[in-house]
């Protein structure tokens, strides 16, 4: 039996049933030379590798002679959606200018009617509110009373909007913008309600852009910008906004301003980074100082 095993079974296959019936010391030499002797088959992985290999050095020649495809226009969604947010306000400013030059120099009813209705539908108010227009809440936001107003809320929206757009997308910018506009404008009514002895109108965009200073602040606390043409990290200037919205919620300074709308902006901010945000891995971000 020893012999014939190790003249013929070296040279044969044996299956797993065969090789029990075998002295077990030698099956296993016999299993061994079995799987070394025999030839490689080649699988569906090494041919797509070996014509993976021809295709890069066929590849390699025509490398001269290629041309590659026209490439497509880059389209910064960033510019797109801010600049048309701030035509919008700035085409509304450009409209409410218009009715109050035609009011003080050609007073009619007609031009009398029209400054009405700009103010019931654009200009958010206690009695607004009161009178069912909610929507005076967010239209109210892209209306500004002064050039320095409208200057200073689309120089921030310009650059803070478009961050937001590249880091998150224009979903998340929308929601932000519309979302702290919207909690200003409740937060504004809120105040009124326990003061009801100051009831005055708000406009402007301020709410929702604190709403997206505030975002960006919390994902990148210790990026520097200036505030006061002062340069400092941006967790130092949202503190001193919080601070002075605060103190003019005191009537320490600027009465006439919606403190409590920026306030509302920042709080919807803070929450949408706590619950959006602020659950995103950190290695995903382009930037994060």
């Amino acid at each position: 039996m020893s012999l014939f095993s190790r003249i013929v079974l070296p040279s044969a296959r044996i299956n797993l049933r065969t090789s029990q019936r075998l002295y077990r010391p030698f099956t296993s030499s016999v299993l061994r030379l079995n799987k070394y002797n025999r030839s490689p088959r080649k699988t569906n992985r090494s041919r797509s590798q070996e014509q993976r290999v021809q295709q890069d050095v066929s590849d390699q020649y025509d490398q001269n002679n290629f041309e590659p495809p026209p490439r497509r226009p880059h389209v910064n969604s960033g510019k797109i959606v801010v600049g048309g947010i701030i035509a919008a306000c700035a085409g509304v400013y450009i409209y409410s200018v218009n009715l109050e030059v035609q009011i003080k120099s050609n007073f009619s009813n007609k031009a009398k009617e029209n400054i009405e209705w700009f103010r019931k539908h654009f200009v958010m108010s206690y009695e607004s509110i009161q009178n069912g227009r909610y929507y005076t809440i967010l239209t109210s936001a892209f209306n500004h009373v002064s050039l320095m107003h409208i200057g200073f809320n689309m120089i921030g929206l310009w650059g803070f909007g478009r961050s937001i757009i590249t880091l998150f997308g224009v979903p998340t910018f929308g929601i932000i913008f519309v979302g702290a506009a919207v909690t200003g404008g409740i937060a504004q009514y809120s105040t009124w309600q326990c003061n009801k002895g100051y009831h005055k109108a708000v406009v402007g965009a301020s709410g929702a852009v604190f709403g997206l200073v505030t975002a960006l602040t919390f994902v990148m606390p210790r990026h520097s910008i200036i505030l006061g043409f002062v340069p400092m990290p941006m967790w130092t200037a949202l503190g001193i906004s919080v601070a002075a919205s605060i103190a003019g919620l005191q009537g320490v300074w600027g009465p006439h301003l919606g403190h409590a709308d920026h306030l509302g902006g920042m709080a919807f901010g803070a929450l949408f980074w706590l619950l959006v945000l602020r659950r995103r891995p950190r290695g995903w971000m382009p930037y994060y100082p």
